[in-house]
């Protein structure tokens, strides 16, 4: 029962993260390999980094890494107390699970305000999609003189408008920050699943044709 509840935790833990970075808004700049790969099932490659930030948040693990032993046990008898919220002195599974929730949903807000600050930083009350594009790519005439990058700058403007149409619910062309944590953050919003499962389509499809075939979706899988 003990290894059956830890393996239900671990994958739990797994397939939060992995939505989490799945559908992140990513740079224009490729995404590393070690951030799409956690290696769960590789002790040699395993990402242990990827777990820290899954259960503590990227902050808190950030200040983990500077602690000694003592003081990194002592604040996680903190955490632990959080997380035991009948106070038994006992961990369930679904306290655990509660935790890592509220850790993914902290993490999403934190990106969100975040990147909202860097495009908006006299925090209007929404951002257009043309201020959007400026502040995150560079003046367009720019972009597209580099032949290299012209391409990926036009892939990563259309992916970009795409989830900003379905994020913009009033039509208006401009985000609010509601909307823009949508946009950021699509993975579990009712009125963003069209979009993300195009943009998931779309990656598995890499011989472009409009179809996923058996090898494209196996690929996708090993590589996932």
């Amino acid at each position: 029962m003990i290894i059956r509840m830890k393996m239900s935790f671990y994958s739990y833990v797994i397939l939060i993260t992995l939505i989490n970075y799945a559908f992140t808004k990513p740079h224009l700049e490729a995404v590393s390999r070690r951030d799409t790969e956690h290696f769960a099932d590789d002790p040699e490659r395993h990402d242990i980094e990827f777990d820290h930030n899954a259960f503590l948040g990227e902050e808190t693990a950030k200040e983990f890494s500077q602690l000694t032993p003592d003081e990194s046990e002592e604040k996680l008898k903190v955490i632990i107390g959080k997380i035991d919220k009948n106070n038994d002195k006992n961990i369930t599974e679904s306290e655990l699970k509660a935790w890592i929730e509220y850790i993914a949903t902290k993490t999403k807000q934190n990106s969100t305000d975040r990147q909202w600050n860097d495009i908006n930083p006299t925090n209007n009350y929404s951002i257009k999609w043309k201020e959007y594009l400026e502040k995150t790519y560079g003046p367009e005439e720019e972009r597209l003189k580099d032949i290299e990058t012209s391409e990926s700058y036009k892939e990563a403007v259309r992916h970009d408008r795409r989830r900003w149409v379905a994020a913009d619910l009033d039509k208006d062309d401009s985000l609010n920050k509601t909307e823009f944590a949508d946009f950021v953050h699509p993975e579990d919003r009712p009125n963003m699943r069209e979009a993300v499962i195009e943009e998931l389509l779309e990656s598995v499809d890499k011989d472009k044709d409009g179809y996923v075939s058996e090898k494209e979706y196996l690929s996708k899988l090993k590589f996932m």
